[in-house]
């Protein structure tokens, strides 16, 4: 008996075995799982079954009972019925006296432990179910059961109940127990495994999911652990860096930076962060990391966490930031913004070095003829070409800089500490400039264009700032313009005090529009008869201290601070409240009135509107006032110019082309243009009798005459020069021989004088 017991008590722990197994076939799903371990369960009854203990012939008792309880206990309905169906099936082919009462002990086994499964034990709910006491009182009932179950079914004598039944209600209840609670520590070791493993993945996922690289490093800068989704792609140069130092994987610099900051983590008991770069001959990447300190006794030594992200598009978009912030597009040079902060470097570099700097500002001669005759791609790329022609000529200290449009600058630095030998070397590089930019340019034909540049030199006493410096080079170009252009100038004092006067010029004329000062002038136009046909409104400015300013101080600068087009529309303004005011007056009511306008106006597009509705608000009929343009109007926008005058025409404005002969006037423009007189310009008139002022006039007269187009000479002052005029043919006059420019109401008198002599 003690044999057959020991070979049970084996196959029980073999079925612990099996068990726990089973326990790790992950991929069998749950249903499958717990028909497979009643299987094993059955297997081992079977077993179990054929060591059995022999009572009587037919009858025998084993550990079955302990197998099925117990799986049905611990592995639910399913189990225990695949295992006691199993278990059953084979006592039933083993047959015997005891077949009967052997299936009904297998099928009570498993009953009793489903209800013990079930049963919440109220009255004892402080108890364990399946504690070792309580599995040992539940193996007692299921053998104690069994007992009578055998006694019933089977006449089992006095030698039964003396040595097998005390087996069965002894020791097979603490079998049940031991296997209960076998099993039960399985059950539970596996699903706290499962849960590690389950916490695992779950922190695995999410830390693939974040861009980041952790690693785990010693002191010494050596891997420990890597983990996240940079380290898996590897995306961060990471291949097998556990036992490796990072001076393996990285530039000394580099690495440095890390221990530093692996250090100063350690040391401080803090967090620290560093920016880094692993870099191969393929490319360069950069990272920012954070490093962490470890305090866990779980680690031998000293230890950190580096969690890094690769930050390298990034980098590049910050990169391409700055080359967009700091960097023309057309033409890959620096820009404005890049000028000023090298300017602010370029002036501590001359206090430090005690040297001097320049600044050239280049500006192209007739660029704009480029873009109106050949288009603006085309100018675009003689840009292009003059960027690379300055870039050739520069140090590689120098900066060459496109400010916009046809500007570009070069500033020069570590020029020499005298201002004399600065500004030569300064004046090398501006010729080797003009040089290199008169060689022709190929666009569809050979073009080629020049170049004015102004120098401004600075040193370590200047006491001004990058945006003066670059507005006294500036001024310094316009001057060398003004010279003649493809020239060079450097800045002086009295470039500015020129400046300076015309910005307060500036100032003063926009004050005296805002407070009225200024007036309007009539000087009449007669004909050869001494009759007034008209008269040209003059603009006057009546200042408060520095009394009537003449037209030639002001008009230019108006012109280029661009207030005249606001003048003009002031002056024709006054003189239609003037011409309405003058409605009823015998001679003034019926003559024209000539306005001068600027070329700026014939390139609004609401131009024809607005002298429209100014003629309108005064109730000034269209052919009382006259519009005179200069010739600049025949070479800037032809085309629009052209429109605008059709436009006012058609509406019975008449236009009078000034100062004629001392500009670029091309005679097919003056066919195309409905001009309706020409005007002789004073200084032919002044220069009489010399010969080519004769011939000039002559010819002048000539022209109006065969294109049908009037002509009158102004500032006509003797009356050789009305002789003159009248003998070639000009029968219409303006000047100091006749009368000056007068005020409206002196104009009103002098002209109903002239009337009544």
């Amino acid at each position: 008996m003690l044999k057959e017991f020991i070979s049970n008590v084996a196959l029980l722990i073999c079925c612990c075995w099996l068990h726990s197994q089973l326990s790790y076939a992950k991929q069998l799903r749950p249903v499958a799982h717990r028909v497979l371990t009643g299987l094993c369960f059955g297997l081992i009854g079977i077993a179990v079954i054929s060591y059995s203990i022999p009572v009587q012939p037919g009858v025998i008792v084993d550990t079955r009972l302990v197998l099925v309880s117990v799986a049905s206990l611990i592995g639910g309905p399913l189990v225990g019925l695949v295992a006691g169906t199993l278990a059953s099936l084979y006592r039933f082919w083993l047959g015997g006296a005891g077949t009967t009462s052997g299936i009904l002990n297998l099928y009570m086994a498993v009953g009793i432990g489903l209800l013990y499964r079930a049963w919440p034990l109220s009255p004892l709910s402080t108890l364990d179910k399946q504690s070792p006491g309580a599995l040992f009182l539940f193996g007692l009932a299921i053998h104690a059961v069994s007992v009578v179950v055998l006694n019933v079914f089977n006449d089992l004598g006095p030698a039964f109940h003396e040595e097998t039944a005390f087996l069965l209600v002894l020791l097979m209840p603490a079998a049940t127990a031991a296997l209960g609670v076998l099993l039960k520590q399985q059950q539970q070791r596996r699903e706290t495994e499962r849960s590690l493993e389950e916490a695992e993945a779950h922190l695995r996922a999410i830390t693939e999911a974040i861009p980041d690289s952790l690693y785990v490093l010693d002191e010494d800068g050596t891997y420990l652990e890597a983990a996240g989704s940079q380290t898996r792609n590897n995306q961060s140069g990471s291949r097998d860096k556990t036992g490796k130092r990072i001076e393996h994987f990285f530039a000394p610099d580099d690495a440095q930076s890390i221990r530093s900051a692996i250090r100063k983590s350690l040391d401080g008991n803090e967090p620290a962060n560093i920016e880094y770069a692993y870099r191969t001959a393929a490319e360069t990447r950069h990272f920012e990391a954070r490093v962490q300190p470890i305090h866990s006794p779980t680690f031998p030594r000293r230890s950190v966490v580096l969690v890094t992200r690769d930050v390298t598009q990034r980098y590049e978009h910050d990169a391409q930031i700055k080359r967009l912030a700091f960097s023309d597009v057309l033409t890959g040079l620096a820009n404005r913004l890049y000028l000023m902060n090298r300017l602010s470097i370029a002036l501590s570099l001359c206090k430090r070095n005690h040297t001097h700097a320049a600044l050239l500002f280049i500006d192209l001669d007739g660029f704009k003829k480029i873009n109106d005759l050949y288009g603006h791609d085309k100018g675009d790329v003689v840009l292009i070409h003059v960027a690379k022609r300055l870039r050739t000529l520069m140090r590689p200290s120098d900066t060459v800089v496109r400010l916009g449009g046809d500007e570009f600058v070069i500033l020069l630095e570590n020029l020499a500490s005298s201002s004399d030998e600065a500004g030569r070397q300064a004046n090398r590089v501006a010729l080797k400039a003009l040089h290199a930019l008169r060689e022709p340019f190929q666009l569809d034909q050979e073009v080629q264009i020049s170049a004015s540049i102004g120098i401004a030199l600075f040193d370590e006493h200047t006491a001004l700032s990058g945006e003066e410096i670059l507005k006294q080079a500036d001024l310094s170009m316009y001057e060398a313009k003004a010279t003649g252009k493809n020239d060079i100038c450097f800045f002086d004092s009295r470039i500015e005090e020129a400046l300076t006067q015309r910005l307060n010029l500036e100032n003063e004329i926009w004050k005296g529009l805002r407070q009225n000062e200024f007036l309007v002038f009539y000087q009449p136009q007669f004909n050869e008869e001494g009759v007034i046909i008209g008269a040209e409104a003059l603009l006057r400015w009546q200042h408060p201290q520095w009394g009537l300013v003449a037209p030639d101080r002001f008009l230019a600068v108006a012109m280029a601070a661009g207030i005249m087009p606001k003048l003009d529309i002031w002056l024709l303004e006054e003189v239609c409240r003037q011409v309405e005011h003058w409605s009823s007056h015998a001679v003034l009511s019926r003559i024209p009135f000539a306005i001068n306008v600027c070329a700026h106006h014939l390139h609004q597009p609401d131009f024809p509107t607005t002298i429209r509705d100014t003629l309108h608000a005064f109730h000034i009929e269209t052919d009382r006032i006259k519009l005179e343009l200069t010739e600049s109007v025949l070479v800037n926008d032809f085309d629009q110019a052209r429109l605008h005058m059709a436009t006012l025409q058609h509406q019975g404005i008449g236009f009078s082309l000034d100062d004629f002969g001392t500009g670029y006037s091309s005679l097919s423009y003056i066919d195309r243009l409905p001009f309706e007189q020409l005007k002789i310009d004073r200084s032919f008139i002044h220069r009489l009798p010399n010969t080519g002022s004769v011939a000039i006039i002559q010819s002048i007269i000539q022209l109006a005459s065969g294109l049908g187009i009037g002509v009158i000479a102004e500032g006509v002052e003797t009356s050789s020069q009305r002789a003159f005029l009248i003998e070639n043919g000009c029968m219409y006059y303006q000047g100091f021989l006749f009368s000056p420019p007068l005020p409206a109401n002196d104009f009103a008198a002098f002209a109903s004088k002239a009337a009544n002599q």
